[in-house]
C-alpha cells in the first residue's frame, strides 16, 4: 500500500512554494523572472556549499539510523549520498571564478535560517529515524528539477559560462542520475504506515517554511528588503 503518493508530495511542495513566493516578491522573481543580482547569487552559492557539507553529515547520520533495520533502504540512501559527495567542489569552482577562495567560502558563517533548518532535521532524525532526512532530500531534488535549470541559465547569461560551469555540471548530474525519481523511490520505501506519511508531510511543509526564511535572510544580507515589496 502506498501511503503518500508522488502526486500528493508534488501538490504539497507546489502549495507551500506558492505561499513562499506570495510572501516574498524578490524570491519569486529570482525563481521565475529575469531579475538578477550578482552579489545575491554569489552569497547563495556560498550557502549552498556549506549546506551541502552539513547535509552530507545529516544523511550519514540518518543512514546509521536505518542500518540493520532496513538494509535495502540504507543501501539506496548510501548510493544517493555517494553521488552527492564532492558536489561542493563544483560550486567552489564557480565561486573561485567569482573571486572567492575555497577557504573564504568555507569559513563564511551560515545564516541563522540554515542553522535552524539543519538543527530541525537532525532533531527529527534523532526522534524518527532516517525518514525526515530522506523527505528533505526529495524536497532538495524536486526543487532542483523545478528551478535550478532556470536559475543556472539566468546566471550564465549574466556572469558567463566559466562562473556557472560547476552549477551546470551539478544540474546535469541530477538530471542524468534522475535524483528526484531516486529520492521519491527512497521516500516511498521509508514510509511504512500512515504515521510515517504524516512525518514526511510535516517535514516537507516545515522545511519549505525554513527555506522561505533563508531566502528572506539572503536578500537582507545584500541589502534587499524584499518583505517591503508586494506582488
Amino acid at each position: 500500500m502506498q501511503y503518500f503518493t508522488f502526486e500528493e508530495a508534488k501538490k504539497l511542495f507546489e502549495n507551500e512554494f506558492s505561499i513562499l513566493f506570495k510572501n516574498n516578491k524578490y524570491t519569486y522573481d529570482f525563481h521565475t523572472a529575469d531579475t538578477f543580482n550578482s552579489e545575491y547569487y554569489r552569497r547563495h552559492m556560498v550557502e549552498c556549499v556549506n549546506r551541502i557539507n552539513m547535509n552530507n553529515e545529516l544523511d550519514n547520520y540518518a543512514i546509521g539510523k536505518c542500518i540493520n533495520k532496513d538494509n535495502i533502504l540504507a543501501k539506496d540512501f548510501t548510493y544517493y549520498l555517494y553521488d552527492e559527495l564532492c558536489h561542493d567542489d563544483l560550486f567552489l569552482h564557480d565561486l573561485k571564478e567569482m573571486g572567492l577562495s575555497r577557504d573564504e567560502a568555507l569559513k563564511t558563517k551560515t545564516f541563522f535560517s540554515t542553522d535552524l533548518l539543519m538543527g530541525y532535521l537532525n532533531l527529527q532524525v534523532a526522534k524518527y529515524g532516517a525518514l525526515p532526512a530522506i523527505a528533505w532530500d526529495w524536497v532538495l531534488e524536486y526543487y532542483g528539477q523545478s528551478y535550478n535549470g532556470f536559475i543556472t541559465d539566468k546566471a550564465m547569461v549574466n556572469l558567463g559560462k566559466e562562473k556557472t560551469k560547476g552549477a551546470k555540471s551539478h544540474l546535469n548530474t541530477d538530471i542524468n542520475e534522475d535524483h528526484p525519481a531516486l529520492m521519491y523511490k527512497i521516500v516511498s520505501r521509508a514510509i511504512k504506515n500512515e504515521e510515517d506519511a504524516q512525518i514526511a508531510k510535516d517535514t516537507i511543509v516545515n522545511c519549505i517554511k525554513l527555506i522561505g526564511m533563508y531566502f528572506d535572510e539572503l536578500a537582507l544580507s545584500v541589502g534587499i528588503n524584499s518583505s517591503n515589496l508586494e506582488r
